[in-house]
């Protein structure tokens, strides 16, 4: 056999016997529907048999709001404590973000490989967080003069 083939036959055999192998990773908090408070700190949490580290980018709307903590979480934690900014969606100029969405992913090479992402959940203004505007100064009805010309 000429060593082309041996080598062929090598990769082949790894291959065929590597056993085949999926991570799994589960979400336990946030759940879907949850509704987080601006200003708040949070503690991601999650079951997984991935190792080493992981990144966790938020998506507000569709948009990406950037990671969490540029990819420094140990995946076999389970958990991260967020602490969502004030500001994080007001800075925007809304008071709520119904499609909150978490982007679970692995950095190889300066390029991120993502593997989960979460249901959508909610982040809201607290409510002693909302500036409401005054009661506007009620004036008494006026009442018409009739017929005014210029004259």
């Amino acid at each position: 056999m000429n060593n082309a083939f041996k080598t062929l036959l090598v990769w082949m055999l790894i291959f065929v016997s590597a056993p085949l192998y999926a991570y799994r990773f589960r979400l336990l908090f946030p759940h879907p529907g949850s509704v987080l408070h601006e200003g708040e700190t949070y503690t991601l949490r999650w079951k997984s048999d991935l190792c080493g580290k992981m990144c966790i980018t938020a998506y507000l709307g569709g948009h990406e709001r950037g990671p969490l903590d540029d990819c420094r979480i140990d995946a076999r934690s389970g958990e991260f404590e967020w602490h969502i900014p004030k500001g994080y969606i007001s800075g925007f100029g809304i008071t709520r973000e119904d499609h909150t969405v978490l982007e679970f992913s692995i950095p190889v090479n300066d390029v991120k490989i993502d593997f989960f992402r979460s249901m959508p959940f909610t982040i809201v203004v607290p409510e002693a967080d909302h500036h409401p505007r005054p009661n506007p100064i009620r004036f008494p009805p006026v009442e018409p003069l009739g017929n005014v010309t210029n004259k």
